[in-house]
């Protein structure tokens, strides 16, 4: 609508401002499972208005971040330098490039909205626990995970625009015990900080706000803690396949020169790697090995989505979309339910469907005129990666299936 009264000869300089908002307890969480799970919306209504104004009680804190603008003006004279021959004042039919650059804006909107993404104790807590067997871990280490992943923020952000709290990690983690969302188990050995049992569903959702700045370092992760010895450059190899993928999934912002030695550098500085070199090299010690095991599980759910496809595809060449769909479906079940992932976007038809589509754009796979998938060169390529960074225990019971 902002495009359309532009091309109507309203001739003023348009800005759009990119906002994140983001909560430690979001008031909808339940609706928004609900809907993921197949539910339709239910339509706002006043009543519902108060229902959740009865409801409010202590949800802790929320976060409001501006991202970097969006000058509507200055985007289409780079991007559709002929768009004002398309201005008349008249109900004109709308321009052929119109839908297309509505959609490219829409998509800098969100990845700028992504961009601007603030850390808060939920959302670091819910990334960490997940990634442990029974959703638990002892005070102490989450604590320092909780020190690790700020620190490591710090020292190599995603962008200039994300934001995380200011108090350290034993503040947080006291005011995170407060919103009761956490259990805390006590044994002659201290305490274990533990997800209550009806929030484990939702705290993917908190997990997934921050998910895409923790993407490329769990790569990363993962490499050293497999093989314990990389390249910088092979890091950058295995990324050049990944990336793209990762940024059409979380409207991601190019990568930005230096980010891959920022990360290694962190990893460095917290004593996890040295270098020797061009090589970085991991430190064998027990504390190291588990920060980088922790941190290399954060996008296994994500490339677990990716090898189950691929397989498919490479498995069963010209197999049909709809048949690839339904049978991908049926394999993120069965290991849904042999590896206890309660993910929700695990399953999720439409996350599929796009990903399908992401893999066409970048070339994967190819798709004809009568629907029928074939692999290409970069998919097998890409299959030796996830096949590197997945546990084997995922490739057997993706074997297992085929």
């Amino acid at each position: 609508m902002t495009m359309q009264s532009m091309l109507r000869g309203i001739d003023r300089p348009i800005s759009i401002v990119p906002v994140y908002i983001g909560y430690e307890h979001v008031m909808e969480i339940n609706t928004y499972l609900k809907e993921l799970a197949g539910s339709n919306k239910k339509n706002e209504s006043v009543l519902g208005v108060f229902k959740a104004i009865k409801n409010l009680r202590n949800y802790g804190r929320g976060y409001l971040n501006f991202g970097q603008p969006i000058h509507l003006n200055q985007y289409l004279n780079e991007h559709q330098p002929d768009w004002r021959q398309s201005i008349s004042a008249d109900d004109a039919p709308k321009p052929q490039w119109l839908n297309g650059q509505v959609a490219n804006v829409a998509d800098q909107i969100m990845t700028n909205i992504n961009a601007s993404a603030a850390l808060n104790v939920i959302n670091l807590v819910a990334t960490i626990l997940l990634s442990n067997e029974q959703f638990a871990l002892s005070r102490q280490k989450l604590i320092e995970q909780l020190r690790f992943y700020m620190a490591l923020q710090k020292r190599a952000k995603y962008s200039e625009y994300v934001t995380q709290p200011n108090e350290d990690a034993d503040a947080l983690l006291e005011h995170a015990l407060k919103l009761e969302k956490l259990e805390v188990l006590q044994d002659g050995l201290g305490d274990i900080i533990t997800i209550k049992e009806q929030e484990r569903t939702l705290f993917n959702y908190y997990r997934n706000n921050i998910l895409h700045l923790f993407a490329v370092p769990s790569v990363i992760a993962q490499m050293l803690f497999n093989r314990y010895e990389v390249t910088r450059q092979e890091c950058e190899e295995k990324l050049a396949t990944l990336y793209p993928l990762f940024a059409k999934e979380w409207f991601l912002m190019p990568m930005r020169e230096g980010y891959i030695q920022d990360i290694l550098t962190s990893f460095a500085e917290h004593n996890l790697i040295t270098f020797d070199g061009s090589q970085a090299v991991t430190n064998k010690d027990n504390s190291a090995l588990t920060k980088l095991e922790m941190l290399g599980k954060v996008c296994h759910l994500t490339l677990e989505r990716y090898a189950i496809t691929s397989s498919l595809i490479l498995k069963h060449q010209d197999i049909k979309r709809a048949e690839l769909e339904s049978e991908s479906e049926i394999l993120a079940n069965r290991l849904g339910t042999l590896h206890g992932i309660k993910s929700p976007e695990f399953f999720d038809k439409k996350v599929l469907s796009n990903f399908i589509n992401t893999m066409k754009e970048q070339e994967f796979i190819a798709i004809s005129e009568q629907q029928t998938i074939s692999a290409t060169a970069p998919l097998t390529q890409l299959q030796q990666h996830l096949n590197d960074l997945l546990p084997a225990r995922i490739w057997q019971s993706i074997h297992d299936t085929l």
